[in-house]
């Protein structure tokens, strides 16, 4: 099972990783994947991986022996190496499964189209704190011993052509979740597919792992498990001929190509939720491109060129494009309360970092005008600092509300679309009356998260290389935390225990790791200005 985490839940996921011990005895391979289930003698032994995958409640613990079944896939992709998928020779539904802990001195070796036998294993079944569904797979028993033994090459199945597209227009959860449980663990490739938004990483503990993963049709997630994605990238909208992979489970199905060249772009027949000159898919009551989400609730039809404004866009109508994207929303409405799809006028840009910027209503900042853009890679080369946006449309959240007790941990805007610079150059004027016992602080921080600030009088007290976190505290013994979110390396000018900033400007941002701080970020080297006057 490779650990993950929903961007839909937010939940943070650890487990420690434990291998057996293998065998040296070599078992004798029976004819093909056959033999059924043995229930003589004093124990149950099951002998196939439909046997396994029957049902994901009953049979848990018990012995598994496989002969003859063929590798699809093995894990040396990433942090993480050494989980196995095998599958019968013959394919179909419930023909896969995953094997956990096996010694890697058995499994390192192994390559797609390899015959192996599997014995020692028993039927688990992986479930994560906070979910209830979990996936079937094999591992070792407590104590014991599983034995990889590769006796062959033979050839991987033609995976399962799946009609993503069917799946997702299925009219409940509970049928989607069905139709994806009899491929788990087995390689297929998925037909009608479209990307509802742009890779994002997965993070543990606020840092970014070594996977990334999108939403696609079907209301099933594409993830890097195995594999890194196209190097033209993914944007939301974008058509694939076919994606094809292995079908896992975490907090929703996944499926993991095993190869970039598995996701094949340049569909041409998938279905996009939105408003086109005559032809309006927001206002049917359909989820018409199989995302998990109708009308108004589709981002297809809350942002981007295709979003639907409708008839009038006057403030009192109650549709998407209307009531969401009103005609004047600003920075501080959004901070204010607004949530969902905004659009944003005239916009500056303050800072710019690696996955995002921040933005501002005016040149002069405020409490409550300014906000985190995020775009999960670096931003266009138009968006620069002091850049005005004509416009800016996306979707307004609150970002972890759920780990504090204060409702507005940070504001940001997610699938931002439609920017466009028509000023540039504007003379940034940061808000210089907030004291750093202010700004450092959860709940009285909160009005001044993405707003450009200007500190005086901070002296280094301590420097986390490794991190780049610098704790800095001003002349009333205030303490507050400087990162290089938006600029790298400080720019240069590498802070040092004991150095004493006569001024510091920098951004506001919201760390969500333990211990969870508020912190200030230079944009630009001349926002550390170094000199005296600490105590």
């Amino acid at each position: 099972m490779i650990i993950t985490k929903s961007s839909v839940v937010g939940a943070l996921i650890s487990l420690s990783l434990v291998a057996a011990c293998g065998r040296d005895e070599k078992s004798t391979p029976d004819a093909g994947s056959g033999g059924g289930t043995d229930s003589g003698g004093a124990a149950t032994v099951l002998k196939t991986i439909q046997d396994v995958q029957k049902d994901d409640t009953s049979n848990i613990g018990t012995a598994v022996e496989l002969h003859g079944v063929v590798v699809t896939a093995v894990d040396k992709f990433g942090m993480r190496n050494g989980e196995v998928w095998v599958e019968a020779p013959e394919g179909g539904p419930r023909s896969g499964i995953a094997v956990f802990g096996a010694p890697l001195s058995q499994v390192t070796n192994l390559a797609a189209g390899d015959l192996v036998d599997i014995t020692g294993a028993v039927k688990s079944k992986f479930v994560i704190t906070g979910d209830t569904t979990g996936v079937v797979e094999l591992v070792a028993p407590s104590g014991g011993m599983m034995t990889f033994t590769k006796t062959g090459t033979g050839t991987v199945p033609a995976p399962a052509v799946v009609d993503a597209l069917a799946i997702g227009v299925m009219a409940t959860d509970d049928a989607r979740q069905a139709a994806w449980r009899q491929w788990e663990g087995v390689l297929i490739q998925l037909s009608n597919v479209a990307a509802a938004a742009a890779p994002s990483c997965i993070k543990s503990k606020g840092t970014c792992t070594d996977v990334d993963s999108f939403g696609v049709t079907g209301v099933i997630k594409v993830e890097s498990s195995l594999s890194a994605f196209p190097a033209a990238g993914v944007q939301g909208g974008d058509c694939f001929a076919s994606v094809t992979g292995i079908v896992d489970y975490a907090f929703g199905y996944l499926i993991y190509p095993r190869t970039t060249n598995e996701m094949m772009t340049g569909g041409t027949a998938c279905i996009i939720e939105k408003s086109t000159g005559t032809t309006n898919l927001c206002t049917d009551g359909l989820d018409n491109d199989g995302n998990g989400f109708s009308d108004c609730k589709d981002f297809g039809c809350e942002v981007g060129p295709g979003a639907w404004l409708g008839a009038s866009c006057a403030a009192t109508d109650t549709t998407c494009g209307c009531s969401a994207n009103l005609p004047t929303t600003g920075v501080n409405k959004v901070n204010t309360g607004t949530v969902g799809a905004v659009l944003l006028h005239n916009v500056i840009v303050t800072a710019v970092g690696t996955t995002g910027y921040w933005v501002a209503d005016a040149a002069q900042a405020v409490a409550n005008g300014g906000l985190f853009v995020l775009t999960n890679a670096v931003p266009d080369v138009s968006i620069v600092i002091g850049a005005q946006l004509g416009t800016l449309q996306g979707i307004s959240t609150t970002f972890d509300a759920s780990k504090t007790a204060n409702t507005k941990s940070l504001i940001e805007i997610s699938h931002p679309t439609a920017t466009a610079v028509t000023a540039s150059g504007a003379t940034l004027l940061p808000i210089t009356t907030a004291t750093a016992a202010t700004l450092a602080d959860p709940t009285n921080g909160a009005p001044f998260a993405g707003s450009l600030v200007q500190l005086a009088n901070l002296k280094v007290a301590t420097v986390d290389a490794v991190k780049q976190v610098i704790t800095l505290t001003d002349n009333a013994a205030a303490t507050i935390t400087m990162t290089n979110h938006a600029l790298a390396d400080f720019g240069g000018t590498e802070p040092a225990v004991g150095d004493c900033y006569t001024t510091l400007a920098g951004v506001m941002d919201f760390n969500t790791a333990d211990p969870q701080t508020r912190t200030i970020n230079p944009t630009k080297a001349a926002d550390l200005v170094k000199g005296t006057g600490c105590n």
